[in-house]
């Protein structure tokens, strides 16, 4: 039986549901290498629900801002094509704000900018308003008005 997106982002959900993300990263790394034999596409599933996953806000959690910039260096591999990113595939948008809410949990104003710069691009699909409204509150917070302004007028007139 071949894996597929449905039974693969089940398997990786069960695991960060129950906070074992040492199970995930084992599942991921056997799901990549059958997924490398067959489908690349899958290879991308398969990051976009570890992406997800490793920003996923559990309570109590020391580990988070390590998850998070795990995340990040995944998503950038998928984005960035001088890193042997892919050119054809955009990032879907709920992946991307997954990153920015986690990337906004821990305060990382830079990985937030870089993620909603290349969700401007054509590496990943475009902000919407919700991106908009996670990186407004991140730049209020770290005292940054002046761009969250910006932002806002964006959200107002786009």
């Amino acid at each position: 039986l071949q894996p597929n997106v449905v039974t693969i982002t089940s398997l990786l959900t069960a695991c960060f549901d129950r906070n074992n993300v040492t199970m995930a990263r084992l599942l991921a790394g056997s799901f990549n290498d059958a997924a490398r034999r067959s489908d690349r596409r899958l290879l991308l599933d398969i990051e976009c629900a570890m992406i997800v996953g490793l920003c996923r806000q559990d309570r109590g959690s020391a580990r988070i801002r390590h998850r998070v910039a795990e995340a990040l260096c995944r998503y950038a591999e998928i984005t960035d094509p001088y890193s042997g990113g892919s050119t054809s595939f955009r990032m879907p948008v709920r992946v991307s704000n997954a990153l920015l809410a986690g990337l906004v949990a821990v305060g990382d104003v830079a990985g937030a900018t870089k993620v909603l710069a290349l969700m401007e691009s054509s590496a990943a699909h475009q902000p919407n308003g919700y991106s908009f409204s996670m990186m407004m509150a991140l730049f209020a917070r770290s005292k940054q008005f002046e761009r969250a302004a910006v932002l806002w007028k964006r959200l107002l007139y786009e």
